[in-house]
């Protein structure tokens, strides 16, 4: 089950530059969500990195152990419009859907005092589809990183990991 999970961790955003992508869609009006310390910590890092896949996101959040209950988790915020998400059109089967957060995902962390907050939010938008396969594969790595340095093994990664991820938005280094 690890080993699947990492192999499609380590694929993430591949294919993205082979064509179009095709976004989810959400049916109805929003379901309620409460989110959890969970579901803010993921949102959170999604903005600062831009986005993350699936795998990523079960790995940070549920380990390798309940992937059917992240999906179903990472379904239920994609349909609260937490997340959107968007994967490649394949000719044949289906690929993974990668992530980013909402603005409305963005004004549930400011309300918590989860995000900075400075200036509005606009949804990282898909301006090349080589850089947000870029920053898929960056986080695959980053993470790869963070599992083979985690001491402790089981749950989420997210509260595994030995250092403190800082994405782009984040990360800034001191001229």
């Amino acid at each position: 089950m690890r080993a699947a999970l990492a192999q499609r961790m380590v694929l993430s955003g591949e294919g993205l530059s082979a064509g179009t992508v095709q976004w989810g869609n959400r049916e109805g009006s929003p379901p309620v969500v409460r989110l959890t310390d969970r579901d803010l910590r993921l949102m959170a890092l999604v903005y600062d990195v831009n986005f993350l896949s699936a795998s990523e996101l079960l790995m940070l959040g549920w380990g390798d152990s309940v992937q059917r209950t992240g999906q179903k988790r990472l379904k239920r915020l994609h349909d609260g419009e937490y997340f959107d998400r968007f994967r490649p059109i394949r000719e044949s089967g289906t690929a993974e859907w990668n992530y980013r957060l909402t603005s409305r995902g963005w004004s549930a962390l400011t309300e918590r005092g989860c995000a900075p907050r400075h200036g509005a939010y606009t949804p990282t938008a898909i301006t090349s589809i080589s850089y947000t396969e870029h920053d898929l594969q960056t986080a695959a790595l980053v993470l790869r990183i963070a599992q083979e340095a985690a001491h402790k093994r089981g749950g989420g990664l997210i509260d595994r990991m030995p250092f403190t991820w800082k994405g782009p938005r984040s990360g800034r280094i001191d001229t």
